[in-house]
């Protein structure tokens, strides 16, 4: 589909956050998705059973997105994306991202693998924190048999070129949700693509207005620092 969608707000879900499918191709800004111990992904990109040919060159576009991923069991990817998925974040911030974004690897055409080899699936200037040793920050991951070392050498210099960073954004989902950015989140931004999404300075969902005030029962019930 081709919504284009704003001003979202996703929180404490038994599955995950987002859940993008079936050739979705949109444009959106200013995402918030909170995952607790019942959550899967934070978000989840998937395509479909098999690539779709009209939309090789017409991909979700997706900019100002905070994802909290699960902070208990850690079992999941913060950003999973697979059956032929792409697309492009950027200017986002993802915490508690220890279990990384993983990147299912077939060998068939078209699947995710190959539209991060062509181009069609890339995040831009996003800040993951923390960061681990243990578990790779971007990864291809398989059913198959092989090693995919090679491949997760690649994707982690592709990383580092696209300017992501793993510096502590001071947003923070520890005893409460803090979500107002200091001012390390104001440099090193991703150009906007086009007119439809707003021109703003900051990465994440935030700024310094917290949009989620007066109309959201995660606000009202207290999890939000006012700050």
């Amino acid at each position: 589909g081709t919504v284009n969608c704003s001003n979202l707000v996703v929180s404490f879900c038994g599955d995950d956050a987002f859940d993008i499918d079936l050739g979705y191709h949109g444009k959106g800004q200013f995402w918030l998705g909170i995952n607790n111990g019942d959550s899967d992904k934070a978000l989840e990109m998937s395509g479909g059973l098999q690539p779709i040919p009209s939309l090789r060159n017409n991909l979700p576009v997706i900019y100002n997105v905070t994802l909290v991923g699960n902070p208990d069991t850690k079992a999941a990817p913060l950003i999973d994306i697979s059956s032929h998925a792409g697309g492009f974040i950027m200017n986002s911030i993802f915490l508690e991202a220890e279990q990384g974004i993983g990147l299912y690897y077939t060998e068939k055409p078209g699947d995710s693998y190959s539209l991060f080899q062509s181009g069609r699936l890339a995040l831009y200037n996003n800040i993951l924190f923390p960061a681990t040793d243990s578990v790779p920050a971007f990864y291809a991951y398989s059913d198959l048999s092989m090693d995919l070392t090679a491949q997760n050498h690649v994707m982690a210099d592709s990383l580092a070129a696209w300017g992501n960073s793993y510096e502590d954004p001071g947003v923070s989902a520890v005893n409460g949700y803090s979500l107002l950015p200091p001012a390390t989140v104001f440099e090193n931004m991703a150009p906007y693509s086009n007119g439809w999404f707003e021109q703003v300075t900051y990465k994440g969902a935030f700024g310094s207005n917290q949009w989620i005030e007066g109309w959201t029962l995660l606000y009202e019930s207290g999890y939000i620092k006012k700050n």
